[in-house]
């Protein structure tokens, strides 16, 4: 099989980004083309274009392949931090809409619900937030990558495109905004391994894990509490350490009043996350302030992260940097002070909570070099980037 590579082009016309698609997929090339340049203002904008694109290649495709069983569409996930945000998922459901408009002879529908995963065709995607022009921000963009995938995991096409960051809204959704924890879901694809093997070039191997958690948190976000319970619960008899049904049992069973079942996933998730070495609990500051945010429906429970956290570290005998973070705002040097400071409240609670930790902990700063978002907007935009993390490694 031959290996192709088109040419980048910003303004390269949706009917050309079908016709270089299509040569990767009826050559099964070896390595997915990628193609980038579109810039659209809105996720609106975005999804026809991409739906034309991609609306073009099934069709052609048609003429010579197999018709997939149907084609699936997933949300478009942070690459950083693992969350759906509102225009991630406004993302998934204009492209889930054009596609069905500009598709007849083809079912499309959400992955995550029943369809045949392995006879389908999987589009999915992440995005990622570029340097922000704080002189320019009109010229600030959302990088969004879609993969086109077999239902085996092949990866066999993709698309690369910009939305304005005036335009695109990076607040998670509900479900996250209510996690305790971040970046305990990857992406349903990695698109950050173009140049290995194509063995290496496949959809997440937990692809139908990672559906079955989108259908938990759709049913969170509407309220069906008792059947993301048990979707959750699902998932994590199949994957034990999977932080994601873990941190929706907990936030199910606080929705449902269940406390002494929140209280066993929280532990739950606390050792899943101790045994990865990394637990990244979402304790989220003011604006410029060592101080927790008071507004947030899940601030309340801060206090019940702590307690736990520090009775099951404790017990690990590992040794934990705690790690303060801060949005992008005021100068590197405030920064870096404020989100030490943030760091050392967090690991003096814990020391509180538990002082057998007090030689184990270390407070680190690391200012807005790790941001997650990097928009410097100061609200719940940006609120993931002044928050606290922990690292766990042998004393």
């Amino acid at each position: 099989m031959t290996s192709f590579t088109a040419p980048v082009s910003r303004h390269l016309p949706p009917l050309a980004l079908a016709g270089a698609l299509l040569i990767a997929l009826a050559s099964c090339a070896t390595q997915p083309i990628a193609v980038s340049g579109e810039h659209y203002q809105n996720p609106r904008k975005a999804s026809r274009g991409v739906a034309d694109t991609l609306s073009h290649e099934f069709e052609r495709i048609a003429t010579f392949s197999r018709t997939p069983s149907a084609i699936l569409v997933g949300p478009t996930v942070t690459l950083a931090s693992g969350e759906i945000t509102k225009s991630g998922r406004e993302l998934q459901t204009f492209l889930l809409l054009d596609l069905k408009a500009m598709l007849d002879h083809v079912s499309v529908d959400r992955l995550g619900g029943e369809n045949d995963i392995a006879s389908a065709s999987i589009i999915t995607g992440h995005v990622a937030y570029e340097n922000p022009a704080q002189s320019a921000p009109e010229e600030s963009w959302f990088l969004v990558t879609l993969n086109i995938a077999k239902g085996n995991g092949e990866i066999v096409g993709e698309v690369a495109f910009r939305i304005n960051a005036r335009q695109f809204d990076p607040t998670p959704s509900r479900f996250f905004q209510n996690s305790p924890i971040f970046q305990h879901r990857a992406a349903y694809t990695d698109s950050s391994n173009t140049n290995k093997s194509d063995a290496s070039r496949k959809i997440a191997p937990n692809i139908e894990i990672n559906a079955r958690i989108d259908r938990g948190v759709v049913a969170y976000e509407a309220g069906l509490f008792a059947d993301s319970e048990k979707i959750f619960k699902e998932v994590a008899l199949r994957d034990t350490d999977n932080m994601a049904a873990l941190s929706g049992i907990y936030q199910s069973a606080i929705a449902l009043g269940k406390t002494a079942e929140a209280e066993k996933a929280l532990d739950q998730l606390i050792d899943a996350g101790i045994r990865r070495g990394n637990l990244s609990f979402k304790f989220l500051f003011r604006v410029r302030s060592a101080e927790f945010r008071d507004d947030l429906e899940i601030a309340n429970q801060y206090s019940q992260w702590i307690t736990q956290a520090a009775h099951r570290l404790a017990r690990s005998k590992s040794c934990l940097s705690v790690e303060g973070h801060s949005s992008r705002t005021g100068s590197a040097e405030f920064n870096k002070e404020l989100s030490f400071k943030r760091a050392e409240r967090v690991a003096q609670l814990l020391i509180r909570a538990n002082p057998q930790l007090k030689s184990r902990i270390k407070g680190v700063g690391f200012g807005f070099a790790n941001n997650l978002v990097g928009s410097g907007t100061d609200d719940a935009k940006d609120a993931i980037d002044r928050r606290v993390e922990f690292r766990l490694h042998p004393c």
